[in-house]
């Protein structure tokens, strides 16, 4: 009986607040107002049984004023007065020059035999040590001591975009078009490191050391491709960096060709004492059918240090090559 008599009394109160005008919020009065009104307490049997209370001898209190308010408007002219100064300070133009000299440039400029010739300027990150992405082939490079970099890298992709990351997280990108790459077939490992991995091609039956065996000892150029008289090779990576990531890309000009038949094709690696006894990893890659490119990765266990000198002949890590002459 008591929780009901402190629900009614709550209630009652409420109406009274309403009667006087204002409404305490959140369950609590606000500070600073008093209301006082006669209004007797009803103790009832049941909530059930609980109708409107009566709220009776209210007394109404106000301000009374003797006269009204009076007020005063002046005739005076309005004066304007100027806003004081900002305390923004205006962009230094020398910061917003260095800013803009400091931009990355990157371009892609399509080439024949499908390589692409990709600039990039970085004017304050001379020196600087950055990765190349272009599909899934990746290679490690450096700029200049004016922050330049170019390299002429062999396209995997008709709509070839390309990605450049340097060591401290900058980044750029750019995108060309490569409207010749069906004209070529093109294959590619690459690796980390100093392992001594090599790609081997052998033109219609060419004999190592011969003029149709291709490898980086006997590289060509675009020119043979491009003339028809055969493939070439492309080696990309700096030497120079620790770990560095390597690619090499061997290109066949397939639609010039003035030979047909095989090209042989091999991945070969050679024993060092750096390699020895150990595992290595690769991966190729191999323009397919509808111009898919096909990534396999590659681990080779390689044989003890008894063996440096030797070389490891891998002959089913790429897909030879179907020439047919147009």
């Amino acid at each position: 009986m008591l929780r009901k008599q402190e629900i009614l009394t709550a209630a009652g109160t409420l109406g009274c607040a309403i009667g006087i005008g204002f409404v305490m919020q959140n369950g609590q009065a606000s500070h600073g107002y008093t209301a006082t009104a006669d209004v007797p307490v009803q103790t009832v049997g049941a909530m059930q049984d609980v109708g409107l209370l009566p709220v009776q001898d209210i007394t109404l209190t106000s301000l009374e004023m003797s006269h009204s308010p009076v007020l005063s408007f002046s005739d005076k002219p309005v004066h304007t007065v100027s806003a004081p100064a900002s305390s923004l300070v205006a962009p230094d133009p020398l910061d917003l020059e260095n800013k803009q000299s400091c931009a990355i440039s990157l371009t892609a400029t399509p080439d024949t035999a499908g390589i692409v010739t990709l600039s990039l300027n970085a004017p304050c990150l001379p020196n600087m040590r950055l990765s190349v992405y272009h599909d899934a082939l990746s290679f490690s490079q450096v700029t200049d001591a004016s922050g330049d970099m170019t390299a002429e890298i062999p396209a995997f992709t008709t709509n070839a975009a390309f990605e450049v990351k340097f060591a401290n997280g900058e980044s750029a990108t750019t995108e060309t078009v490569v409207d010749t790459l069906d004209q070529y077939d093109r294959v590619a490992v690459q690796w980390v490191g100093q392992i001594g991995l090599q790609i081997h091609a052998r033109e219609f039956g060419a004999d190592y050391g011969t003029d149709g065996h291709v490898w980086s000892g006997a590289a060509r150029d675009m020119t043979a491709a491009v003339s028809g008289q055969g493939g070439f090779m492309t080696t990309l990576g700096d030497p120079a960096l620790p770990l560095a990531k390597f690619a090499q890309i061997y290109t066949f000009p397939k639609a010039a060709s003035l030979s047909s038949g095989w090209v042989n094709l091999t991945v070969e690696a050679e024993v060092t004492n750096a390699t020895c006894g150990r595992e290595i990893n690769a991966q190729t890659l191999q323009i397919g059918q509808l111009g898919k490119v096909i990534v396999r990765d590659v681990a080779l266990n390689l044989p003890d240090c008894s063996a440096s000198g030797d070389f490891l002949v891998l002959n089913n890590l790429l897909k030879d090559l179907r020439v047919a002459r147009n």
